[in-house]
């Protein structure tokens, strides 16, 4: 009886050794976060797909407007540990890939000021986005400055990270942190495939 309670109480602490619970706020002190965020690779069992409205696109304004961008399922600024401004801890982790908030700051020079986004409008939040994807998480080998844009999506290291429902056993598969429910469908991949190998187009 004894070792069987010291098996169950080492299960426990591996288990609890792997969990860890974050909660950030926001400039405005909103609480965001809180869930549980999963290192390693496991992914968990639910899964993601588009935000508002089911989208399907693969132009860079569908792919921010469903998947990295403010009102994104996967919402790569995150909660306040992520990739909301170059200080935070995951775009310092990446080599710099920013995805700021639209209400949020916008790094000076990164940013295109072409780049129109959703509405007409310049939109630096998501030109910023787009820039440093394809310079710091759009290439093969990670850190590298060989861009993968024009050629199948699975050769990024961004591939690598995201949490993805069909996955390879050595994909490092943690990304987003939070919310750490919300995995890549195979349809999302191919809609993020989709525009990379269209050569990362700014549309």
């Amino acid at each position: 009886m004894r070792d069987h309670r010291r098996s169950l109480g080492l299960g426990a602490f591996v288990v609890a050794a792997f969990v860890i619970p974050l909660a950030c706020t926001d400039a405005g002190g909103h609480v965001s976060g809180g869930e549980l965020a999963f290192e390693g690779g496991a992914a968990p069992a639910s899964t993601g797909e588009a935000g508002p409205g089911g989208g399907t696109g693969i132009t860079f304004t569908d792919l921010y407007r469903d998947f990295f961008g403010p009102t994104g399922a996967a919402k790569c600024a995150g909660n306040g540990m992520c990739h909301g401004a170059a200080d935070q801890p995951g775009a310092m982790a990446s080599g710099g890939y920013i995805c700021p908030d639209a209400m949020g700051t916008v790094d000076a020079g990164a940013a295109d000021a072409g780049d129109a986004g959703s509405g007409g409008g310049a939109n630096p939040a998501k030109a910023q986005c787009r820039a440093t994807m394809m310079k710091v998480i759009l290439v093969d080998p990670p850190f590298s400055t060989t861009s993968v844009c024009g050629q199948p999506f699975a050769k990024a290291y961004m591939h690598n990270v995201i949490r993805k429902a069909t996955h390879a056993a050595d994909d490092e598969n943690n990304m987003p942190r939070t919310p750490f429910t919300f995995v890549f469908s195979d349809e999302a991949v191919a809609r993020i495939d989709g525009w990379v190998q269209a050569g990362c187009p700014d549309n």
